[in-house]
């Protein structure tokens, strides 16, 4: 018995400090700080601490989107992708995704490769989605790789050189000729 009267009692110790928490978090957020934005949006759209709200996670999640800050800038696309705390669009979301995707974040990189197959917010070109999911699977993304492969298996060869060709092209424009160096 005594056991859990300590148990009830660090619980109650720890709610205040993590609201207290949620309080900080906002007054960073407000002050312009990207990441604190970014997971006050986080906070926002899982209900964590804060009452969910879709349209205050678009809010911020835009602030810190705004600020070139890549997870924010997935995030905030997903959101319109999907269509939650806004009008579903998948061109605003290929914006976002792409922003992101320039930063090298690997997840934006994927989105876009499956919004290519699928013709999405774009065009349906499985060149450019077998581009994307290259660059994102030499970022480590699993779910990248299957894709690569999957689209390998399905592409013909001139195809898949082509998008190979190009990924090689995005790469190497956006890190100034500083690939491999």
């Amino acid at each position: 018995m005594k056991k859990s009267y300590q148990i009830i009692f660090f619980l109650l110790l720890l709610i205040p400090l993590y609201y207290g928490g949620i309080l900080w978090l906002e007054r960073a957020a407000n002050k312009g700080y990207a990441d604190a934005q970014n997971d006050l949006a986080l906070r926002y759209q899982h209900g964590d601490g804060v009452t969910q709200s879709d349209e205050k996670a678009i809010e911020w999640f835009t602030k810190a989107a705004e600020q070139n800050y890549a997870a924010a800038q997935y995030d905030l696309a997903r959101m319109y992708a999907a269509g939650r705390g806004v009008t579903q669009s998948f061109e605003t979301a290929m914006v976002w995704h792409t922003k992101s995707a320039e930063q090298g974040y690997a997840r934006s990189l994927y989105e876009i490769a499956l919004m290519h197959q699928a013709g999405q917010g774009t065009e349906k070109s499985l060149i450019k989605a077998h581009m994307f999911a290259q660059i994102a699977s030499s970022n480590g993304h699993a779910k990248a790789i299957d894709l690569k492969n999957h689209l390998t298996d399905i592409m013909a060869e001139e195809d898949v050189k082509k998008a190979q060709l190009l990924g090689k092209q995005w790469v190497v424009k956006r890190t100034n000729g500083t690939l491999g160096q």
